[in-house]
């Protein structure tokens, strides 16, 4: 019998390990979650001061288009991010939309170019301070990705590194190894 619990609670432990170590994996991309469900609480009408009093947080992203006003807040989750955007008109300040969406991590795959730097967006794409949809829109083609300065800098800094010959090697290696990690992770997620 006691060999019997000592089985289960060695079980017990090894599943909690794998757990973790894929939660640290998972976090070290700067996962956001902000309760978005506290828009649940919000009304047609109402206005900016009531709405950031209702959500809590500031939005992880504020653009301004015309008349309106959106703020973004996220929720990261292992393979997507949850969304809800509030549009204000810029004239009354007051809310006249909710929308809620979702950006599936496959969906932002690739790389940019910014004035002669690559940016690679899988290296950001767990963090909803990167990724979005302009102006909240509902529509998989307007994806959004963009970068601070800071993160162009260290870009154009590791390209001219790998331009001058400076591990060159060992970082195209990695970066393969980097990608036949996400490969396998997306393998296995997708059960193939």
């Amino acid at each position: 019998m006691k060999l019997h619990k000592f089985i289960i609670l060695g079980l017990a432990t090894t599943l909690a390990g794998c757990q973790n170590m894929g939660y640290h994996t998972y976090n070290k991309y700067k996962a956001k979650h902000q309760n978005i469900q506290a828009a649940s609480l919000l009304k047609m009408g109402m206005s900016t001061d009531e709405a950031q009093r209702i959500m809590g947080d500031k939005p992880v992203r504020l653009d301004t288009e015309s008349n309106t006003t959106v703020w973004q807040y996220c929720d990261t989750q292992r393979n997507e991010s949850n969304y809800v955007a509030l549009s204000f008109s810029t004239k009354s300040n007051v809310l006249k939309k909710i929308n809620y969406y979702t950006i599936f991590w496959e969906e932002t795959k690739g790389t940019y170019n910014f004035d002669g730097v690559v940016v690679d967006a899988t290296q950001y794409q767990l963090s909803c301070d990167y990724v979005a949809q302009k102006m909240g829109v509902k529509n998989p083609e307007k994806i959004d990705i963009w970068f601070t300065n800071a993160d162009v800098m260290q870009n154009r800094s590791q390209q001219q590194e790998q331009q001058n010959g400076y591990n060159g090697e060992a970082a195209q290696r990695g970066q393969q190894e980097q990608q036949m990690r996400q490969i396998e992770q997306h393998n296995r997620v997708n059960g193939r």
